[in-house]
């Protein structure tokens, strides 16, 4: 009997993983992209005069399979007040790269005069293609591109939670001066480079040095004195 029970037992398992291998093997699903973002801003506010064009990064992720070939990601301009051409231009083809997780849509934004006193938008859509399909994730199909050469809010500005300043322009000049970038802080590509804890020392010293150069005058701006206090450091 127990030599029966225990024949049975290795019956058992190996009609499970047969049907294991089966469902592996023929498991299938369509692989999709999306925006990492729904939108981002651009500014040539911290660039040298003679900068007249820059390369701005769009992140786009992958919801599927890794290949061992690349694929073409459909995406198009659904709408924008800006010049294609003129403005701006996308380069394409726009290409998820084999074994790759996330890809860059590369918008080439142009530097005119006009963008001192007025900000330009484009809204980018994503589409099914031969080998990608759009994501069905409402805020993350689209994804809106505005540029200026001028001080703007940043999209990231109100989504750090842990940076709880009021935004202002003298405020984010004053951050620009001391950073060098109007980018949000972090290690990514398209952020400033320095981790949060640095950048709020850094504006810390940098205030302490004007207050004391100016001491009838301290860094203020329309909510009143300006501080970089956080709830995280002290």
């Amino acid at each position: 009997m127990k030599s029966l029970s225990g024949l049975a037992v290795v019956m058992l398992l190996l009609m499970m993983i047969t049907a294991c291998k089966k469902d592996i093997m023929t498991y299938n699903t369509n692989d999709y992209v999306y925006f990492n973002t729904d939108s981002s801003v651009y500014s040539f506010v911290d660039k040298n005069d003679d900068v007249l064009k820059d390369t701005v990064l769009v992140r786009m992720n992958l919801i599927g399979k890794l290949t061992n070939m690349d694929r073409e990601v459909n995406v198009s301009v659904e709408s924008t007040d800006a010049v294609e051409g003129q403005d701006f231009s996308v380069l394409r083809p726009v290409i998820l790269q084999k074994d790759s997780t996330f890809l860059s849509l590369k918008v080439v934004v142009n530097r005119s005069g006009e963008l001192k006193d007025k900000s330009k938008f484009i809204l980018f859509g994503i589409h099914d293609s031969e080998k990608l399909k759009m994501a069905s994730l409402d805020t993350r199909a689209r994804h809106k591109l505005r540029f200026s050469d001028k001080l703007e809010q940043p999209s990231w500005w109100d989504g750090f939670f842990f940076f709880p300043w009021d935004y202002s322009e003298t405020r984010m000049r004053f951050y620009v001066k001391v950073v060098g970038s109007t980018k949000g802080p972090g290690l990514e590509a398209d952020q400033a480079g320095y981790e949060h804890a640095v950048i709020i020392y850094m504006l810390k010293a940098a205030t302490a040095t004007y207050n004391e150069q100016h001491p009838n005058e301290p860094l203020s701006d329309e909510f009143g004195l300006i501080d970089w206090d956080v709830y995280w450091m002290i």
